[in-house]
């Protein structure tokens, strides 16, 4: 019996024989194709038989193929195992987030007429922060603080929220946030709220004396 490699090329190169055939092997030529497959190796055992040159004497040869190793495949499924979690976790940030969004949102109209209302968008308005961070996004980081500033406009502290509001309002147009122009937008409509809650607060607290 020989045992043959194939190599990456598709070649297949000598391995083990016997010293008498690989004597004669320069005499050896293939006739037919192969015989018979063995699938006691993941079918990569072909075995075959040629015939000596210029005779009738019959040689089994077993052919044992190897598959060419796939570096680029090997580094890509390395990588994919990698970032699989890493897009995973990103995705379930977002879906929390967008929850968040809808719940915050009706915490936050609600807290304009209720002060519990008020302090669940904070909280809710804390945790979106949180998941910004995470997430590495500055344009939804600073729309998080706005959130929270209209949280605490809604419990009296206007000046709190006059700085973040004004703080976020000069990032808007910065590079980091790419002169983000729906970002200036929200920020000009908050600081709008927040004057006519604050006047309102005035009127009222002037009313009661």
């Amino acid at each position: 019996m020989v045992s043959w490699n194939v190599n990456q090329e598709g070649q297949p190169h000598l391995v083990t024989a016997d010293q008498e055939i690989i004597k004669n092997m320069q005499l050896l030529q293939l006739q037919g194709s192969a015989s018979s497959f063995s699938n006691s190796e993941s079918e990569k055992i072909l075995s075959v038989c040629v015939t000596l040159k210029d005779s009738d004497t019959t040689v089994p040869v077993v052919l044992q193929l190897q598959e060419p190793i796939n570096t680029g495949t090997q580094r890509d499924l390395c990588w994919s195992k990698r970032l699989h979690p890493l897009v995973t976790q990103k995705i379930h940030l977002e879906n929390l987030f967008s929850y968040l969004c809808t719940l915050g949102g009706a915490y936050s109209a609600m807290g304009d007429y209720n002060s519990y209302h008020a302090d669940q968008a904070t909280l809710v308005s804390l945790r979106q922060l949180k998941i910004a961070c995470t997430l590495g996004d500055p344009v939804l980081l600073s729309c998080c603080c706005l959130w929270y500033a209209i949280s605490l406009m809604q419990k009296g502290h206007f000046k709190q929220a006059q700085h973040i509001v004004s703080k976020q309002y000069q990032f808007s147009k910065t590079s980091s946030a790419g002169c983000n122009q729906r970002l200036q937008k929200m920020c000009q409509g908050i600081w709008n709220k927040l004057k006519a809650m604050k006047t309102v607060t005035q009127t009222n607290h002037r009313s009661a004396l």
